[in-house]
């Protein structure tokens, strides 16, 4: 479980450096070109990032859980818990996506 809570620190940390860069890089479009077409390309250009830094928090955070899961089943005990821990990935993922997107997409 501790392994979870540093992927949640370095992959939020990730973000933040993420959005550091596409707020840098909006100001910069926004010399040159209005507002909404500097928006829509720097939406263009880091959603393929953000997409790849998502993609791979959750391959690592599913390759925690299939060895917990794992074993669990080696020792016999019940792997209930596993289903409540992807939830509870899932919705701290949807809170933390949702509260980017209101902070920066509004």
């Amino acid at each position: 479980m501790a392994q979870l809570y540093a992927y949640q620190s370095e992959f939020e940390a990730r973000a933040e450096a993420t959005i550091r860069d596409g707020a840098n890089y909006y100001e910069k479009l926004k010399k040159t070109k209005d507002k909404a077409t500097s928006r829509t390309a720097t939406i263009t250009h880091f959603t393929p990032i953000v997409n790849g830094v998502e993609a791979e928090c959750d391959a690592k955070v599913e390759a925690v859980i299939a060895n917990l899961k794992k074993e669990l089943e080696a020792i016999g005990a019940q792997t209930d818990i596993i289903g409540t821990i992807r939830e509870t990935y899932a919705r701290e993922k949807q809170l933390k996506l949702s509260y980017y997107a209101n902070k920066y997409l509004s």
